[in-house]
């Protein structure tokens, strides 16, 4: 089965499809599959929202955005500044 067939979302897979592909897998590869499908199967079915997920409108959410923006541009020198000060400390353990 080629990975076009195996991974499109537009064709509905059917059992057989999933069992080839499994049966494809090298043995090393079998306890992470099998673990996979366990916490595919322990999951609702229920979709999750996509939309407007914690109530707030686009005007909150660009609003939200922009303070984020603000915030992370004021402080950015001063991360710039943290990380060169953490590099030069490492720099020193090395030698």
């Amino acid at each position: 089965m080629s990975m076009n067939a195996a991974t499109s979302s537009s064709h509905p897979i059917d059992y057989e499809q999933v069992i080839e592909l499994v049966s494809t897998l090298p043995p090393e590869r079998l306890r992470s599959a099998y673990d996979y499908l366990l916490f595919l199967a322990a999951q609702p079915l229920v979709p999750f929202p996509t939309k407007n997920l914690f109530d707030e409108s686009v005007d909150e959410l660009r609003a939200d955005e922009e303070r984020w923006n603000r915030q992370f541009s004021e402080t950015r020198d001063s991360l710039r500044a943290l990380a060169h000060e953490a590099a030069d400390e490492y720099d020193r353990i090395l030698r």
